[in-house]
């Protein structure tokens, strides 16, 4: 606990001071996209629910984390139509939108 820190609502332990400042710099670098919720269920059904990591895939060197196996076989059908938006809105800094 003592090298934590909370990035979008989700803690993050480190081992020492340097991990957790390196993370602390940029840490949508190193945490997953949309703090892990669903981007399959959030662009097609509007619902904000929890990926897991069984369900857990690399892309683009950004971590994208499904609540179902389902939906991750559709992200891999159209990875862009749901990986560009949340692109352009972190690079916007406006993830807000993604949740209107």
């Amino acid at each position: 606990r003592r090298y934590g820190v909370v990035h979008r609502g989700r803690a993050y332990l480190f081992t020492g001071l340097a991990e957790k400042e390196m993370f602390f710099a940029d840490p949508d670098e190193f945490s997953p996209v949309l703090a892990g919720l669903d981007p399959v269920e959030l662009s097609e059904n509007g619902k904000a629910n929890q990926g897991r990591r069984a369900h857990g895939v690399v892309y683009r060197q950004r971590v994208y984390l499904f609540s179902s196996e389902d939906n991750l076989s559709r992200f891999w059908e159209e990875p862009e139509r749901f990986a560009a938006p949340i692109r352009q809105a972190m690079e916007a800094g406006d993830l807000n939108r993604l949740f209107r």
